[in-house]
C-alpha cells in the first residue's frame, strides 16, 4: 500500500499538468508569437538543474531577457511578473522528471 500511494500522487500530478498545458495551450502559443515576433532569440529557455539526491533535472520556460524590441522587454517584465513565463515547465511534470511541489519551488527561485 505504501508504495501505491507515490505512484497513485505521481500519476495524478503528471495528468494534472497534461490537463493544464492542453488548456493553456493556445495563450501560450500566443506568448511565444508575441516573444518571436519581437526577438530574433530561441523563445523557449532550457534550465539544467541539479536535485538534492544528485539528479539531473531539466525545466523549460519563456525567454524573456534579452536582446530584442522594447516591447520584448515590457513583454517579458510582464511575464515575469506574474510567472508565466514558468508555466513551460508544467512539461517536466509530465515527463516525471519532477513534482509539483518541485515546480511551484522552481516559480519562487527569483
Amino acid at each position: 500500500m505504501r508504495r501505491i500511494v507515490p505512484i497513485c500522487r505521481s500519476l495524478c500530478e503528471r495528468a494534472a499538468a497534461l490537463l493544464a498545458l492542453i488548456v493553456l495551450a493556445p495563450s501560450l502559443a500566443l506568448v511565444a508569437l508575441l516573444l518571436r515576433t519581437n526577438t530574433d532569440e530561441p523563445v523557449l529557455v532550457a534550465d539544467d538543474l541539479a536535485a538534492a539526491d544528485g539528479r539531473h533535472l531539466r525545466t523549460y520556460r519563456f525567454r524573456t531577457s534579452g536582446r530584442g524590441t522594447p516591447a520584448f522587454r515590457s513583454i517579458g517584465h510582464f511575464l515575469r511578473s506574474y510567472s508565466i513565463d514558468e508555466f513551460p515547465g508544467l512539461w517536466a511534470i509530465v515527463r516525471g522528471e519532477i513534482s509539483l511541489a518541485q515546480f511551484f519551488r522552481l516559480g519562487r527561485r527569483k
